[in-house]
């Protein structure tokens, strides 16, 4: 009968390190380039994305430059706007003088002469 016991078979190596290395994680940063040409000159792989400031103006410009699964890239141009964590969001304020809206008494107004009309044609068609 062999006895197949091998007493270095799980023998501890100093070398060795006892638990596995940590990966280097990819590096999350924000850079600056100039204006769109610099943007625009910054590779990337596949399915990536990148926000980088705009050096080139005085403003809270920048860009988000993002790849799809082929490594064609998008490039969008951003302003930002820094907010204060204490301070809640407002809901946005509608311009009176913008042509897309109407303002309640305007809308009233309209509302009061359809029904007369509509009325009207109504006791016309009796």
């Amino acid at each position: 009968m062999t006895n197949n016991y091998n007493p270095y078979a799980f023998q501890y190596n100093p070398y060795q390190p006892s638990q596995p290395v940590q990966q280097n994680l990819p590096r999350q940063e924000i850079i600056g380039v100039n204006g769109k040409e610099g943007i625009n000159q910054l590779q990337l792989g596949p399915n990536s994305s990148i926000f980088a400031y705009d050096k080139s103006t005085s403003g809270p410009y920048g860009f988000i430059k993002a790849t799809d699964e082929v490594g064609i890239a998008t490039v969008k141009r951003v302003k930002l706007v820094f907010l204060d964590d204490d301070v809640k969001e407002e809901k946005p304020i509608i311009d009176a003088a913008d042509s897309r809206y109407v303002l309640k008494s305007d809308f009233d107004e309209l509302s009061k002469k359809v029904t007369s009309m509509w009325e009207e044609l109504n006791g016309k068609s009796n």
